[in-house]
């Protein structure tokens, strides 16, 4: 063993290096440590950037995504048909409902078979992506040629694709019902929207208009009778201008007239008194016998008008609801996906946790 200098220890930087000139071993792990953590360092430094310039690949690669919305309005409507403030825990269920019936495919499949949806511009997206970066083809002898549109497929096909687009959200607190569509077209998308949330109100129309035309269909009985009477009515009114003294048979019509009265008023008791409401009875026969008739025939004219403004209004109610669009979609001014911040730092942190593991690695 090499005897040390009395006094050396106490040299410093002199001390040290007689140490490590006397112990060769040591100065070795130093610099190992030294050179290993540089290493280390280098390739963290390698994997973040890796992961970093992935990220802008990514972008570079994968279609913008626009995302527009059109806006529902759902009133909820009292027994009367007027608008009113339910709360129920129905409503809630009403409105998943609503919201479930735009998603549906057959829906969707009328959409995706109207012309004007067919001709938007880039409706079908570009589905394969070519993931090598751009720089690459500088070198290629044979670059690979733009992939050209796709045809715009069968309507049940296409109906599929929609559906992938669409979301449909009931805000949370309030009674509207958001649907949107995301598309790599900024152009074409709120179009798309648009046409489904129409396609839904045109379903409404239809069905409520069945209902009420339905409904109406029953008034039309009453109708005639009412319009038999007008006549017999208008006839006797003719003959006691005509005629001086009381025909033979003039007993015999007053009959007939009396026997139309009572028609025309069971027809209109049968139609008004439907469901629970007896009001009608009631204020008809409030009325005196010669009046009755009268009463019971202005309450039939105003319960055959309101199902006209029914008719007119029809599009705009479902069951006890009136809906409404609150506002149309509109071209997006910015892309909603991808994010380009997002996807940089996740890229960056990906590469670096995949450095890590030389890294640790190395270290063991």
């Amino acid at each position: 063993m090499t005897q040390l200098p009395a006094g050396s220890l106490d040299d410093g930087a002199e001390g040290k290096a007689l140490i490590e000139t006397t112990h060769p071993e040591t100065s070795g792990r130093k610099n190992g440590r030294r050179g290993h953590g540089l290493g280390s360092w280098l390739l963290l430094l390698l994997g973040g950037s890796l992961g970093y310039f992935g990220g802008l690949n990514y972008l570079s690669k994968v279609p913008l995504q626009y995302t527009a919305t059109v806006t529902l309005q759902v009133t909820p409507r009292t027994e009367d048909g007027r608008p009113g403030g339910r709360t129920d825990a129905s409503d809630l269920r009403d409105l998943n409902t609503m919201a479930e019936r735009i998603r549906r495919h057959d829906l969707l499949e009328k959409v995706a078979s109207r012309q004007d949806v067919r001709d938007l511009k880039g409706l079908t997206p570009q589905t394969a992506i070519d993931w090598r970066p751009a720089w690459l083809d500088r070198f290629a002898r044979n670059p690979s040629p733009p992939t050209p549109p796709s045809a715009v497929p069968d309507p049940a096909a296409l109906a599929a694709m929609v559906s992938s687009w669409l979301k449909v959200s009931v805000r949370p607190g309030t009674w509207l019902i958001d649907i949107s569509v995301t598309h790599p077209e900024p152009d074409s998308v709120p179009n798309l929207a648009n046409a489904v949330a129409r396609q839904y109100l045109a379903e409404l129309y239809e069905e409520r208009s069945q209902e009420v035309a339905s409904e109406r269909a029953s008034y039309e009985g009453v109708l005639k009778l009412a319009s038999e009477l007008d006549e017999m009515e208008a006839e006797r009114s003719k003959r006691q201008l005509e005629e001086a003294s009381v025909a033979p048979d003039w007993a015999g019509f007053e009959a007939k007239i009396n026997k139309q009265r009572a028609r025309v008023l069971a027809g209109v008791l049968a139609v008004l008194c439907t469901g629970s409401d007896d009001s009608p009875v009631n204020t008809i026969f409030a009325a005196g016998s010669d009046e009755r008739l009268g009463v019971a025939r202005q309450l039939f004219d105003a319960r055959l008008a309101e199902l006209d403004l029914k008719l007119d209004t029809a599009g705009t109610e479902s069951g006890s609801f009136s809906v409404k669009v609150s506002s149309l979609a509109r071209t997006p001014g910015a892309p909603s996906s991808p994010d380009r911040a997002q996807t940089l730092t996740l890229g960056t942190l990906g590469g670096l946790l995949l450095a890590l593991l030389p890294v640790g690695l190395r270290g063991n």
